[in-house]
C-alpha cells in the first residue's frame, strides 16, 4: 500500500496528491508519457474519457505534472462521494499496466505529440531546449517533459518496463488535506481494496467495470452508489501490452 498522510484543515474543499518517483530517462520524455497513459483507462475503468468527462462536468479539478525525478497527481473537490470516486478511478490508472496499442499511440503521436510541439513553438522555451540538448556532460539535467523528435522513439513496451518500475504501491505517497479525517480512513479503504484487485486481476477477465461518471454524476452527497457490475473487455489481447 501506499504511505498516506493526512493533513486536517477547515478548508471546504478535500484534496489528495499522489506523489510517484518517476525518474527521467534522459530527454525521451518517457515519464511525461507514463503520466499522460495513466488517464487512458484502466481495468476497473476502462473508457479512456472519464478525465474530460469529471473535468468538464462535474464540480471536481483532477491534473497531473511531471518533474525531473517525480510526477504529482491532484484530485481537488468539495464532495465527499466525487472524492471517493476520484481516488479510486486515479489510483487504478496509476497501478495500470495493460494498454492497447491504438490507444498507446494515440496519445503518443496525438495529444502528447502537439503538447510538445506547442510548447517548442515558444522562442524562449525553444532556445532552453536547444541549451539542455546540447549539454552532453555525464551529470546533465534530463528534460522529463521530452521533445517532439525524442516522444516518438518510446515504445509500448517502454512504457509497460517503466510502469512496472516505477508505478508501485510502495513507490507512491498520498497526502490528503481535509476537514473530514473519516474521509481520510475511506480513502485509504479505496487505496488498499484497489491493490487487492490488481493483484487478483490476472487470474480472471471477469471483471467489475466502474464509470466514474455514472456513480456520482447524479450523486455527490455522502452516498456512493454501487458499482455496475459488468463485463470488462478483454484486455490481454495480440495488440496489447502487459
Amino acid at each position: 500500500m501506499p504511505s498516506t498522510q493526512y493533513i486536517q484543515t477547515d478548508n471546504p474543499e478535500h484534496c489528495a496528491v499522489f506523489a510517484v518517483r518517476t525518474p527521467a530517462v534522459g530527454h525521451s520524455g518517457l515519464s511525461h508519457l507514463a503520466e499522460h497513459m495513466c488517464f487512458r483507462g484502466s481495468n476497473q475503468y476502462p473508457a479512456d474519457f472519464e478525465l474530460f468527462v469529471l473535468n468538464s462536468t462535474l464540480p471536481i479539478s483532477i491534473n497531473a505534472t511531471t518533474y525531473a525525478d517525480y510526477t504529482f497527481f491532484y484530485v481537488v473537490t468539495a464532495h465527499n462521494a466525487l472524492f471517493i470516486s476520484a481516488i479510486d478511478y486515479l489510483y487504478r490508472g496509476l497501478l495500470q499496466q495493460c494498454y492497447g496499442e491504438d490507444v498507446f499511440v494515440s496519445e503518443r503521436d496525438g495529444v502528447l505529440y502537439n503538447e510538445l510541439a506547442m510548447l517548442e513553438a515558444n522562442s524562449d522555451y525553444a532556445l532552453n531546449a536547444a541549451v539542455r540538448l546540447g549539454d552532453d556532460h555525464k551529470h546533465a539535467y534530463a528534460h522529463a517533459g521530452g521533445f517532439t523528435h525524442t516522444i516518438s522513439q518510446n515504445s509500448l513496451a517502454d512504457l509497460v518496463s517503466y510502469k512496472r518500475q516505477w508505478y508501485t504501491p510502495e513507490n507512491i505517497s498520498v497526502v490528503i488535506s481535509s476537514s473530514d479525517s473519516e474521509l481520510y480512513e475511506q480513502s485509504k479503504q479505496y487505496l488498499l481494496s484497489a491493490i487487492h484487485q490488481d493483484n487478483s486481476a490476472s487470474n480472471s477477465t471477469s471483471k467489475t467495470v466502474y464509470k466514474v461518471a455514472n456513480r456520482v454524476a447524479d450523486d455527490v452527497t455522502d452516498t456512493i452508489p454501487k458499482a455496475k457490475n459488468d463485463k470488462a473487455p478483454e484486455i490481454l489481447t495480440e495488440k496489447n501490452a502487459c
